[in-house]
């Protein structure tokens, strides 16, 4: 497999300034260095048959930079949490915000460097932590006195309650619809594609391998705050409008997944529609319906007679649930 990326040229050399940024007006040479600024101890030195690349490379991922593990680590957090322990995960200097558990930070840094920089393995210590498994729901009287002392939950007191960003969305649709397609690795750009304009978003995988175009996103990455691809964003816009309800109401696609998921649940699974209800709550919410959900989807299909018009109020019922809250929320 190949890939673009940049490459050493012929010939190695230093670049003079571009006075007032022309580059057919020079001034001196500037010879490669690093940014003294964030450096402490001796400067790294660049050989002459070497572009710096490699120097630039060990500089950023040298277990003596104090920035580049707790930068990543603290990105780990955000994604996991909905937070980082530094809320300003894309500025870590004076005027972002202190961490809020600044040991915590340095510990998961340090075991981040010494398990050889495995994003995996710092994962699994965080999942594995009493933090990351508490519920979000504030019901008892302990959780009430926490919410009273920390609304923002700055202390972890509790799990943040927080929306599944928009991959994840579309893969847990393309999932519970029995659609997805796990095939890994390759292009998955349509064959013939000469310009993204118009591009139509027809395949079925991972939500990893759909083309992210300049100026053309899969429709559902654009309502559900997909970040800019012409920006470095490490901390995306989460917002809740009228159109991201509608999207789920009436876009063709949304449609597609609960008329497949209803054809699955009838043709598939045999039993009464209480066993079938039951079935699907779990495949799409992790959990069974509530006495209240129950009753009313069963009333709702008791009203169908005919098969075919059954099989409408399933796809119904399964759309109500793609739409619904919870779907959407992870607790």
């Amino acid at each position: 497999p190949t890939a673009m990326a940049v490459a050493e040229g012929d010939t190695l050399a230093d670049i003079p300034i571009a006075l007032r940024g022309n580059v057919h007006h020079k001034g001196d040479l500037v010879r490669r260095g690093f940014l003294q600024a964030l450096t402490f101890g001796p400067m790294p030195t660049i050989g002459p048959k070497s572009s710096g690349r490699r120097e630039l490379a060990e500089w950023i991922a040298s277990a003596d930079n104090p920035l580049t593990a707790r930068v990543a680590v603290n990105r780990v957090w955000h994604h996991l949490f909905g937070a980082g322990l530094v809320r300003t995960v894309d500025n870590f200097g004076a005027t972002g915000e202190a961490p809020s558990h600044p040991e915590l930070l340095d510990y998961l840094a340090l075991r981040f460097i010494d398990k050889g920089w495995s994003l995996k393995m710092l994962i699994r210590e965080i999942v594995l932590s009493r933090a990351f498994q508490q519920a979000s729901a504030v019901s008892t009287e302990a959780t009430a006195a926490g919410l009273a002392v920390d609304p923002e939950n700055r202390l972890l007191w509790r799990q943040n309650r927080r929306r599944v960003d928009a991959e994840t969305l579309r893969d847990t649709m393309l999932l519970v619809s029995g659609q997805l397609d796990r095939t890994l690795y390759g292009n998955n750009i349509a064959k013939g594609t000469t310009i993204e304009r118009d591009y139509v978003f027809a395949d079925t995988r991972r939500s990893i391998y759909t083309p992210v175009f300049r100026n053309r996103l899969h429709e559902l990455f654009e309502v559900f705050d997909f970040p800019d691809p012409n920006m470095v964003v490490g901390k995306r816009n989460v917002s809740t409008v009228p159109t991201q309800a509608l999207y789920l109401m009436n876009n063709p696609w949304v449609l597609a997944q609960a008329k497949s998921m209803a054809d699955n649940l009838l043709k598939r699974h045999d039993g009464d529609d209480a066993g079938r209800l039951d079935l699907f709550y779990r495949q799409a919410l992790g959990r069974g319906p509530t006495d209240r959900e129950r009753a009313l989807a069963l009333a709702y299909l008791g009203r169908w007679g005919k098969a075919a018009d059954r099989r409408l109020a399933w796809e119904q019922i399964c759309q109500a649930v793609l739409a619904c809250v919870d779907f959407r929320y992870v607790d």
